[in-house]
């Protein structure tokens, strides 16, 4: 079992992995989760959202597909 505790997205998150590649999955979803906090984080001034943020209204702004599909499931529930 390896456990990683990190901040991201604005909160503790522990990652949890069993099995003999325990660290390399938890290395794995700890990355993955920071690349989705940089890429979507209102408080990172290279994030698609803050992008987003300052064309809104002036110019359609191209974002990963990661936060496209992020948005669309968000417009589900609004």
């Amino acid at each position: 079992m390896k456990s990683k505790e990190f901040s991201a997205l604005g909160t503790i998150s522990i990652i949890t992995a069993y099995g003999t590649k325990s660290t390399q999955a938890t290395r794995a979803a700890v990355k993955r989760v920071q690349e989705i906090e940089h890429r979507m984080s209102a408080f990172t001034k290279s994030s698609d959202i803050v992008a987003i943020n300052k064309q809104a209204g002036v110019k359609p702004q191209k974002i990963h597909r990661d936060t496209l599909a992020v948005l669309k499931r968000g417009l589900e529930f609004s």
